[in-house]
């Protein structure tokens, strides 16, 4: 089986829902963001050396997939059930709260580069906000999910925000 198809050679490209849109289609711009939000989660995971909050990264892969699934089946006119499986931020508010306990959150912007993990987790943090304004803007207005979408990335943002100054207060 051949890895390439040739259908995207002309900047084009087909999403689960079936519809085929241009390459730099809004929808498909926000599924690439959460794509390379993932990618560097990744490099985070390959670094962690705490095994709980390499859970955590995993988890965070795994919705982030789901998310982009979805989004992927998404077809205009048509509702998302709410029986879709899609990631809520109840799971990240429990972990936001159990490792805020165990950090200082400082009084003023600060500079990462203390640690490369810590580094790493806040380049997380601002790609997270990033993918949050992408979503704000490209979201179908159909889209069912919206708010649960933008409110799972707003938490996510916080949790990176907490686990770059846990790396680096330690």
């Amino acid at each position: 089986m051949s890895m390439f198809s040739g259908r995207g050679d002309e900047g084009f490209t087909d999403t689960l829902g079936g519809l085929r849109v241009a390459k730099n289609h809004p929808l498909i711009e926000l599924i690439g963001e959460l794509d390379e939000l993932s990618a560097w989660i990744g490099l985070a995971l390959s670094e962690e050396q705490e095994p709980a909050i390499s859970e955590v990264l995993s988890s965070i892969q795994d919705e982030l997939a789901s998310m982009m699934s979805v989004l992927s089946s998404y077809k205009p006119g048509k509702l998302i059930s709410k029986t879709t499986p899609f990631p809520n931020s109840n799971k990240i508010e429990n972990w936001i709260n159990t490792y805020e306990r165990d950090i200082q959150v400082p009084a003023s912007f600060m500079r990462s580069g203390s640690t490369r993990l810590g580094a790493l987790y806040n380049l997380l943090r601002t790609i997270t906000r990033r993918v949050e304004r992408k979503a704000i803007t490209f979201l179908p207005a159909d889209f069912s999910l919206s708010d649960e979408m933008l409110s799972y990335l707003n938490r996510l943002s916080t949790l990176f925000f907490i686990l770059w100054l846990l790396v680096d207060q330690r």
